[in-house]
């Protein structure tokens, strides 16, 4: 087995030893391994992938989605569809699409190509097999030819879908491998590489892990006779790494790995929290606000049971014994509506005495305003303030937002290069300001005073 390694002597001792040691091939195995085809898209896997390869939000990814559903002008053809539907958990394909997509594989890229059986998804968790997997509904629409018909975004998302469909119709690729193993004095060290033989469904599809496998190799025709020679040692000292931020894919995944939610829900969920402020975003990371720690445990205080991560899929379960007819609906309501209703009643009473922060009030009309376009930079803004409580680095500035005993007031600067108004911007931000003060505390704002503390004929950068 590995040597346990506990400290740089011990380290350092064990480079001294190998320093002269003689370095002898024991033993070097040759073998074959194949990597499957991926299953087609499903929503959730589609948002994660666009999200990753293409840098797209969850929002705009299902926009895009519903476009290519709702059809696209091509010419000598009218409007056509050309995805299936965009909001599934199955990876189910028609027969009719497995047959045209054998075809055009046979057709195309050589019979060697076409996968002999299907790929499908092993799930533990039930799914509504409502809708197939997301795919062309014509395999023939390849993406060059409707290039020319789509905008690049739709032409982005429509490749990546085209090709994920055609790559899990097709064969598996196939690896050969290589593992060796060195003697060094009485330490042993042991190598593996493997060299792509037959791409199969990589000659379409291919993701950063093919990468990084390919990039893996070793010496050709190395065997016990290759004399050895050692060129320098690398030390490298790895750390546990804690859990990363999640990001917008990332949680697209935990969500459908919990069971919350469905596939038509991923998105509207997670612009809801954005826009909300919940959580803000911040190069591809998702950050938890303050206001949204705060609104978080006042949930997880009124309403334990429901905020708790399994209360959906749990729910979900129930919903679908009802549908099977193994168990009474008003049986499911019974048990769940009378602790709901007390606790709401409760909340709806120990809530009410909650006061909201003048700092909280602050930051959300501060981030409300900045908003607004024509708001420009000054001196005095609460950016600093900003950056700590919530973890961003950038945030356009030119508001200063002051609380007291209850009145707020925003103090702007404002650009007038491009001619802005500052009755109409000034109007803006109080109308902006007083919706978003109201929709995330329940507070009831009389009145925004608005100042404009300075004019920047500059834009800032």
């Amino acid at each position: 087995g590995k040597v346990a390694i506990h400290n740089k002597k011990e380290l350092d001792q064990i480079l001294k030893n190998l320093e002269n040691a003689h370095y002898v091939v024991d033993e070097v195995k040759h073998g074959e391994r194949t990597k499957k085809p991926p299953i087609p898209f499903t929503t959730s896997t589609m948002q994660q992938e666009a999200s990753k390869v293409l840098n797209f939000s969850t929002q705009k990814t299902m926009r895009l989605a519903q476009q290519l559903y709702e059809g696209v002008e091509l010419k000598d053809a009218g409007t056509v569809g050309i995805i299936t539907y965009l909001r599934t958990d199955s990876t189910r394909v028609a027969e009719e699409a497995v047959a045209m997509a054998r075809d055009y594989i046979t057709e195309t890229y050589g019979s060697e190509y076409a996968a002999q059986d299907t790929t499908e998804k092993k799930n533990g968790q039930k799914i509504q097999d409502a809708h197939e997997a997301i795919r062309p509904t014509n395999i023939r629409y390849t993406p060059a030819e409707l290039k020319d018909s789509l905008s690049r975004d739709q032409f982005r998302l429509y490749q990546l879908i085209w090709k994920r469909f055609t790559a899990s119709r097709m064969s598996n690729a196939r690896y050969e491998t290589t593992s060796v193993k060195i003697d060094a004095g009485n330490h042993r060290f042991t190598v593996a590489a493997s060299k792509l033989a037959y791409d199969g469904f990589m000659s379409v599809y291919r993701d950063d892990e093919d990468e990084k496998q390919e990039s893996n190799t070793l010496v050709k025709d190395i065997t016990k006779d290759t004399q050895l020679k050692l060129s320098e040692f690398e030390p490298k000292q790895h750390f546990t790494q804690p859990p990363a931020h999640y990001t917008e894919a990332s949680l697209v995944r935990a969500l459908e790995e919990l069971g919350i939610g469905r596939p038509s829900t991923y998105a509207p969920t997670i612009t809801t929290i954005l826009a909300r402020r919940y959580v803000v975003k911040e190069d591809k990371n998702l950050y938890v606000s303050e206001l949204g720690e705060v609104v978080n445990n006042m949930m997880k205080d009124a309403f334990p049971s429901i905020v708790d991560v399994n209360f959906t899929a749990n729910l979900e379960t129930l919903l679908d014994k009802v549908e099977e007819g193994v168990i009474d609906w008003k049986t499911v309501v019974s048990n769940f509506y009378p602790d709901l209703d007390e606790a709401v009643n409760k909340a709806e009473k120990e809530l009410a005495e909650i006061k909201i922060a003048d700092e909280v009030v602050a930051i959300i009309a501060a981030l409300a305003a900045t908003e607004v376009e024509g708001v420009a930079s000054m001196a005095g803004n609460i950016t600093n303030e900003l950056i700590g409580k919530l973890g961003m680095k950038n945030l356009s500035k030119g508001v200063k937002v002051d609380v007291l005993e209850g009145i707020v007031t925003v103090s702007l600067a404002l650009n007038l290069k491009y001619n802005y108004s500052i009755v109409e911007v000034s109007a803006r931000v109080q109308e902006k300001v007083k919706n978003a003060i109201e929709n995330m505390t329940g507070l009831e704002v009389a009145d925004v005073n608005i100042k404009v503390a300075g004019v920047e004929m500059e834009s800032q950068e």
